[in-house]
């Protein structure tokens, strides 16, 4: 992944309108994210612990998406579950589900789709 500025990034988010844009929390300063190493950004908000967004390149833009991670369900210390982006096995806790509104008229609708990701969103480094 290339580099990119924080406009760069709140321009990317393509299921939020321009306010949520504005409010939503950055990774941190970016000059310290190491993008050669990542095929896509993804951060869980701080405040907000049950929202996530995640970023990646397509072409030659950026495209990103607003999560939100589902209700913590009861952990299994004996079970595994598969992050359905990088194929890791994690303990229970360790993977999430994560859904987002569709763009446009559809997620204005209440139209969404949900998969199941590491829970800290670091399938790059894996």
């Amino acid at each position: 992944m290339n580099q990119v500025t924080e406009a760069e990034l709140r321009a990317s988010f393509v299921n939020c309108t321009r306010g949520e844009r504005a409010r939503i929390a950055l990774p941190g300063p970016l000059a310290t994210v190491d993008f050669d190493r990542l095929d896509f950004l993804g951060w869980r908000d701080p405040k907000a612990p049950d929202r996530a967004c995640l970023v990646t390149q397509s072409g030659d833009r950026l495209v990103g998406i607003v999560l939100r991670a589902a209700a913590k369900s009861a952990k299994s210390l004996t079970k595994s579950t598969m992050c359905s982006l990088c194929m890791t096995l994690h303990a229970s806790s360790g993977v999430a589900l994560f859904s987002a509104p569709l763009a446009g008229a559809a997620g204005r609708n209440g139209n969404s789709v949900g998969t199941y990701m590491c829970a800290d969103l670091q399938c790059s480094l894996y």
